[in-house]
């Protein structure tokens, strides 16, 4: 008897597990195209033979160096593409974007964004579905500092996968708690106001400044009430807090730069600090001028 119940249960558990894995579906969200994936794959290999055999024939260091860079980027892109060709087969539902994409239905809209509290910085999506929003973190976080200073010798391919499981198709706003709680994140309530000239959503409580790199469809924002703009002084205290911040990394780069020469008596450290320095003023300098503009 105790037997039968025992079978009976494990039934009744398979049966329901049976039918929540019919009634299921997975939404694959796709930032960063494929075939930039197929041409950073093409470039690596590239890299990896041309540097692999400079160094199997002289012993060079260098050589060694640049021939494993290009083998782990070629490992990357065959991973990230074989990824993508596997779930693609298993017939889900796939929204595509270099930086922003929609399903089909227009059911979810996804951006890249960053998120800026105090001086701190990290980067994610937000994904706006039918009534929710969320804010998925893709990279940690950083000091707005340390982001400026090395934002000239910065160059991203930017690539993320989002499996978004759910237990049916209109379950996407419940799926997407889930999703923040597995990748860490927020979820952006109605206490979050949207800024339409920046495309940047903020929190009046503390939780900062979540901005995205494209701008949702009217219809999608409407749920969110618009933040009004800064003051003229409040404008003016950003764009000289953002100079003040920049034109002392410049400094500090030129000061480095002189210091090595005297010590070293090589003068490319000067040209390269000086070389720096230059581009970080000439991106300051463009940032100011988008931030006056955005906020005029």
């Amino acid at each position: 008897m105790v037997a039968l119940v025992t079978s009976s249960r494990l039934l009744a558990i398979l049966l329901v597990a049976a039918v929540r894995w019919y009634n299921s579906s997975v939404l694959t969200v796709e930032l960063g195209s494929s075939w930039r994936a197929w041409l950073l794959l093409i470039s690596s290999s590239i890299v990896m033979l041309g540097f692999g055999g400079v160094w199997a024939a002289s012993g060079d260091r260098v050589s060694a160096f640049f021939c494993v860079a290009g083998l782990l980027g070629v490992a990357r892109m065959v991973f990230l593409l074989s990824r993508r060709a596997k779930r693609r087969s298993r017939a889900v539902t796939v929204a595509t974007g270099q930086t922003a994409a929609r399903t089909a239905d227009g059911a979810l809209f996804v951006s890249f964004a960053h998120q800026v509290v105090g001086a701190r910085v990290r980067d994610g999506v937000v994904l706006i579905g039918p009534s929710r929003t969320a804010f998925v973190v893709t990279e940690g976080w950083t000091h707005l500092g340390i982001r400026l200073l090395t934002f000239p010798t910065r160059v991203r391919f930017r690539f993320v996968d989002l499996a978004i499981e759910m237990p049916s198709i209109d379950d996407l706003d419940l799926a997407l708690e889930s999703l923040v709680a597995r990748h860490g994140g927020v979820m952006l309530d109605d206490t979050w106001t949207y800024a339409a000239s920046q495309r940047w959503l903020v929190q009046p409580g503390g939780g900062g400044v979540v901005r995205l790199e494209r701008p949702p469809p009217p219809n999608v924002v409407d749920r969110f009430r618009a933040a009004p703009l800064p003051t003229p002084e409040r404008v003016r205290w950003i764009r000289n807090r953002i100079g003040a911040v920049l034109l002392a990394i410049a400094g500090a780069l030129v000061v480095a730069g002189l210091a090595a020469w005297r010590l070293t008596g090589e003068v490319d450290y000067l040209v390269a600090g000086s070389f720096y320095a230059g581009l970080i003023v000439i991106a300051g300098v463009v940032a100011l001028i988008v931030i006056q503009r955005r906020f005029a």
